[in-house]
């Protein structure tokens, strides 16, 4: 039969109710958009949409040459390979909307709540990143050259410009070369300011190359590295006499982490029962993150 005038189209003002997929792609961008981490870490999507919970990924150790002797068998080498485990788990949250507040302003409110939710996601896979990184970093340094540690650092050990070359050495010798500093935004206005031996400031704002360079998260360079900042990084209560609050920035250089995606982040909504007049919308993702190379990250303890 022809179809009737009464049919009802995907343009309807209703369907967004119906389309939950413009919803996920609307999360995706937001949770990615807001995420400072992600971009420095080897992406695995072998458990992606599939069954599972763990990925074991093998990884060869370093090979070593040695001169050779004429007329004398190559010598042969052990070999041996380390392994990696990336265990995933689910993260989420919900928002209720009364059905009313939604015939009042549906646009609005759902583009609110996935932005929102969007920001949740992206920082909580920032904060797991960031604590992955910190607990497995191969390389933990204490600012102010003055062989302190969590039971004696003090206030006066701030960051130097000593210490950015301290961390870069370190890496090199386990040849790594440091890429990209993260930073809190308290150890951003130190970092901003510091100079060499010679009173120069090493610091070059991101204005100097262009977010086309530097990527939109970037605020500068620093000694050939790119400088970014973050609201996740952690603080800590240190020094057993006089406790004081230290912040972690971190060093990171070629493939430090491994993230393992299984769901990409989702968006649902649940109409429940129709006397309650409400619905219920819920963002979740399944992943997973572990430390792929311990000497490429480095963090650094400073007051």
């Amino acid at each position: 039969m022809a179809n009737d005038a009464n049919i009802y189209l995907h343009g309807a003002g209703s369907a967004d109710y119906i389309n939950p997929t413009y919803w996920d792609k609307q999360i995706e961008q937001a949770a990615r958009n807001k995420s400072v981490m992600l971009q420095f870490g080897v992406m695995n999507d072998t458990l992606k949409n599939k069954d599972g919970k763990q990925i074991n990924i093998a990884k060869n150790q370093v090979f070593a040459a040695a001169a050779l002797t004429d007329g004398t068998s190559t010598p042969i080498t052990t070999l041996a390979y380390d392994q990696v485990t990336v265990t995933v788990g689910e993260v989420g949250l919900a928002k209720q909307v009364s059905v009313l507040e939604l015939d009042y302003a549906f646009e609005s409110v759902t583009n609110d709540i996935m932005s929102n939710m969007g920001l949740a996601i992206g920082t909580k896979i920032d904060t797991d990143i960031i604590t992955a990184l910190v607990s497995g970093a191969g390389i933990s340094y204490y600012a102010s050259g003055n062989a302190h540690d969590s039971t004696t650092v003090v206030s006066t050990d701030v960051l130097l410009f000593t210490d950015i070359l301290g961390v870069r050495r370190l890496m090199l010798e386990h040849n790594f070369e440091p890429k990209a500093i993260i930073v809190s935004p308290k150890t951003e206005s130190e970092v901003r300011v510091l100079k060499d031996p010679g009173d120069h400031y090493i610091f070059s704002d991101a204005s100097v190359y262009g977010s086309a360079t530097l990527g939109s998260s970037a605020i500068g360079k620093i000694l050939g590295m790119t400088i970014y900042v973050s609201n996740n990084l952690p603080t800590a209560t240190e020094n057993t006499t006089t406790p004081i609050t230290v912040s972690k920035s971190l060093v990171l250089g070629e493939r430090p982490f491994v993230f393992a995606w299984k769901r990409m982040p989702k968006v649902e909504m649940d109409r429940g029962l129709i006397t309650d007049r409400s619905v219920t919308f819920q963002a979740t993702a399944t992943y997973g993150v572990s430390v792929l190379n311990t000497y490429s990250v480095a963090k650094i303890t400073s007051y």
